[in-house]
């Protein structure tokens, strides 16, 4: 069971640094939702509000026992339209800000579209294996692989992280 408590911690963690940080910044999260070739104008303000309300309801569920297995629906359901958004902006403009860190405007990729990919699959296979039923035969395998990918994804994440930190520092330091 501490399997599935890791999983509901690591995504609470995912979903509360990225509310945290749109509270700091919500002017540039603001822009980063702007940034999106299907959103309009008029819609940028309440789907900026309507994301940052999901992800904190997503933290608030994911660390109660009782409502768990819907947050790890809920979180797959978003990490997938989050993907979605990235692929679509990366194939209309060539670009994304996923939005997800406005602090450090951090540029989305191929990459961090199959990475929130891969996340909704551990989350989605967390419930399968986790949920009321307990765990179910033959899951170990499929989890002990979906924990390994999540590492890899999780490098890629922090090596992501750590460039963009890089760049603001440098810019920083630079004056620009």
């Amino acid at each position: 069971m501490e399997s599935i408590l890791l999983i509901r911690l690591t995504l609470a963690l995912l979903f509360g640094s990225a509310v945290i940080a749109k509270m700091l910044r919500p002017r540039s999260f603001l822009a980063a939702v702007a940034g999106y070739p299907f959103v309009r104008e008029a819609f940028v303000r309440p789907l900026a509000v309507v994301i940052a309300v999901c992800e904190s309801a997503l933290v608030a569920t994911l660390l109660l026992r009782s409502t768990y297995e819907w947050a790890l629906g809920g979180s797959a359901v978003l990490l997938v339209l989050f993907s979605g958004a990235i692929a679509v902006s990366l194939i209309r403009r060539g670009s994304a800000d996923c939005g997800c860190l406005p602090l450090l405007r951090l540029e989305a990729d191929a990459m961090t579209a199959a990475c929130n990919v891969g996340l909704a699959a551990w989350a989605m296979l967390a419930l399968l294996a986790f949920g009321d039923a307990g765990p179910q035969p033959g899951f170990e395998t499929t989890f002990v692989c979906g924990l390994l990918a999540t590492l890899i994804v999780a490098c890629y994440w922090l090596g992501n992280y750590a460039r963009t930190v890089s760049r603001v520092i440098t810019a920083h330091v630079n004056g620009a």
